[in-house]
């Protein structure tokens, strides 16, 4: 049943997060947040979280997979890492396995199908020399063929791990790729004809995308008495600006199915794929508030997932916001994936059979703000002091935030999702309809079902 209207307080609370400020400006949760573009296009942001154990500095740029040339999948990662790895300036390669001991706190590479994410936390001593470097990566890294070949090697071997080798991984992307319309041959085949891509090409591809304005800076940390406008426009406004690219169009998923057989899985495992209204639809924030309710609620009666998955539920909103993502208990050695299907739509039935109060979606909508750039609860506070993941995350999805959309949009979508009174049940019908489902099923090889 619909919900009464939110609380005033909690209203006034979130919204704070969601005005431009011409200058930093203090939220009640003890943050504040700073928002500027440099001359050259550079889209900069910050968020003070005073007593935090480092800062998280992340580097966006509209770079990620739907820049991959037909044949050539798997070259926006090939890209990422040169840009991430290679030498610059006075700085010497590293490769991936350096990292753990540069910044033990934390770091990330990340390429999704709109954009590609580095990130680097370290202690507030660390902070000059992360932007110096990260300030020479964007002037230009020194590229050859043993550099491109070390980092085709690298993405070869992680496409095997996140498409075979690894479960969890595999059938998250596998859900995507066969909406999509990917067949299994097309998938085994990604980042053969990384081969032919040159040194040339590369450098022309990153003196393309890598660059001031098609990118976007966010630091996330403690920043007390550091002038960061000062460091941010010594490392960085002097980068030539480059040109922006247009933002990555939605994807283009259809209705489809499909069984396979997956050396890695130890017993058979299943996924349903909900296709999303658009990003642009009103109804949306209520979507989003409705899914996160729903998937807490798969979590808590579908029960904790076999390892590796940790969860029966995600819905990445700024990486893939047209696909939300359940994982239902299989039957074992299925040869059909309908009693999955069946399984997920009961669940849905007995979800839309809940009554929703007041009181729960508040709750919920305090939970998850800050994913939308709200306010960070007690728990995200607590953890950013003690930890560098959760810094991490705050600089990613404020750097995707910036690059995808922008902050105009997202601003007036929490301003929706503050204010909606949409019970999660709406989406009964969406959720339950078969033109917008994509279902996988893996089944391990015969001699090891169960």
């Amino acid at each position: 049943m619909p919900s009464s209207p939110i609380r005033p307080a909690l209203a006034l609370l979130l919204l704070a997060a969601s005005i431009t400020p011409a200058a930093a400006l203090d939220l009640p949760d003890s943050t504040s947040i700073d928002r500027w573009r440099l001359a050259n296009g550079l889209e900069v942001r910050t968020r003070h979280v005073p007593g935090a154990v480092g800062v998280a500095v992340a580097a966006s740029f509209r770079a990620g997979r739907g820049t991959d040339p037909a044949g050539r999948e798997g070259q926006a990662e090939v890209l990422a890492q040169l840009f991430f790895t290679a030498p610059a300036g006075e700085h010497p390669a590293r490769t991936l396995a350096d990292l753990p001991a540069l910044r033990p706190l934390g770091w990330g590479l990340q390429v999704d199908p709109r954009l590609a994410t580095l990130t680097e936390i370290g202690s507030r001593a660390q902070l000059p020399g992360i932007l110096h470097e990260l300030g020479a990566r964007m002037r230009g890294v020194t590229l050859d063929e043993p550099a491109l070949k070390a980092a085709r090697a690298t993405v070869r071997r992680q496409f095997g791990e996140s498409r075979l080798q690894r479960p969890e991984l595999a059938m998250h992307h596998r859900l995507r790729e066969v909406a999509e319309g990917i067949t299994d041959e097309q998938l085994l085949a990604q980042g053969a004809a990384l081969d032919k891509l040159t040194p040339r090409e590369a450098r022309a591809m990153l003196d393309k995308l890598y660059v001031p304005s098609n990118a976007a800076l966010v630091l996330v940390g403690d920043l007390e008495g550091l002038e960061v406008r000062r460091m941010v426009e010594s490392e960085f406004g002097a980068v030539p600006a480059g040109v922006a690219s247009p933002e990555a169009p939605a994807l283009t998923l259809t209705a489809s199915s499909r069984l396979s057989t997956l050396a890695s899985v130890t017993k058979t495992t299943g996924g349903v794929g909900v296709f999303a209204p658009a990003l642009e639809d009103s109804l949306h924030p209520a979507f989003f508030l409705g899914m996160m309710m729903f998937g807490a609620w798969c979590n808590d009666h579908w029960g904790k997932p076999t390892p590796p998955f940790t969860s029966r539920f995600q819905y990445a909103i700024f990486e893939e916001p047209e696909l939300v993502r359940f994982y239902p208990p299989a039957a074992p050695g299925t040869a059909s994936i309908q009693p999955l299907v069946d399984e997920f739509n009961l669940r849905v039935e007995l979800f839309a059979q809940v009554s929703t109060t007041r009181l729960i979606m508040d709750q919920f909508r305090g939970n998850v703000s800050w994913i939308l750039g709200g306010p960070l609860t007690p728990s995200i506070l607590r953890r950013a002091a003690s930890e560098g993941g959760a810094l991490g995350t705050l600089a990613t999805t404020t750097a995707a935030r910036t690059l995808f959309k922008g902050d105009a949009f997202w601003d007036a979508y929490l301003e929706r999702f503050v204010s909606t009174t949409v019970a999660p049940s709406t989406f009964y019908a969406l959720l339950n309809d078969p033109h917008r489902q994509v279902v996988v099923v893996f089944n391990p090889p015969a001699s090891r079902r169960e």
